[in-house]
């Protein structure tokens, strides 16, 4: 081998590793998180398990994902609405069809603020909260986040009907002040008539 051979493997060989490392993978990742990783393909969401942002977070509501993103100073986000359609003709053929709607930097920032305020980020997964009933029907919101080192992923089942226990107060709070602040309900019914 010749000294520049020498050289250039090793530096490869690094390269590669630094480029292929992950994060740590926190939270329930189960069913929710295997299912997830192909929706946001389809729905061209960030990779947070990817993302060298400071701080990512994305809420999944009923047909609505909300994220945001903050690098340095600078927080973006975005609303992602999407609806399932079958064609009559093929039943068997299901199109997915999305919009997205970018956020102003006073929106981002405000979501920014109910997220960093509320306790969602402490929050375990519904299976790890002590008194958390599970269910076959109702609504599962889940959470994502990030930071440089870490992506959790939390999913919390129904938390209308979990009998006032602290933790679904949380998560009821945060869905609350994200649609109201961002009108989601409005955004997706104008997303649906289109």
């Amino acid at each position: 081998m010749n000294k520049l051979q020498i050289i250039i493997i090793p530096l490869l060989l690094l390269v590669q590793t630094l480029f292929s490392q992950t994060k740590e993978i926190k939270g329930d990742t189960a069913y929710w998180y295997k299912r997830n990783v192909e929706f946001r393909k389809t729905l061209d969401l960030k990779d947070f398990e990817k993302s060298e942002d400071d701080f990512n977070f994305r809420f999944w509501n009923h047909g609505q994902v909300i994220e945001i993103s903050k690098d340095s100073s600078v927080i973006n986000g975005v609303i992602v609405n999407y609806i399932y359609h079958t064609k009559k003709a093929n039943r068997s053929q299901t199109e997915t069809f999305t919009n997205k709607i970018l956020l102003t930097s006073k929106q981002s920032q405000n979501v920014y603020n109910i997220v960093q305020n509320s306790k969602i980020l402490e929050l375990p997964s519904d299976k790890n909260i002590e008194k958390w009933s599970q269910g076959m029907d109702g609504i599962t919101y889940i959470v994502e986040h990030s930071n440089k080192e870490s992506y959790w992923q939390k999913n919390y089942w129904t938390p209308s009907s979990q009998d006032s226990i602290p933790e679904a107060i949380i998560v009821m709070d945060l869905v609350k002040e994200i649609s109201d602040t961002l009108k989601l309900k409005e955004v997706y019914t104008k997303f649906k008539e289109t």
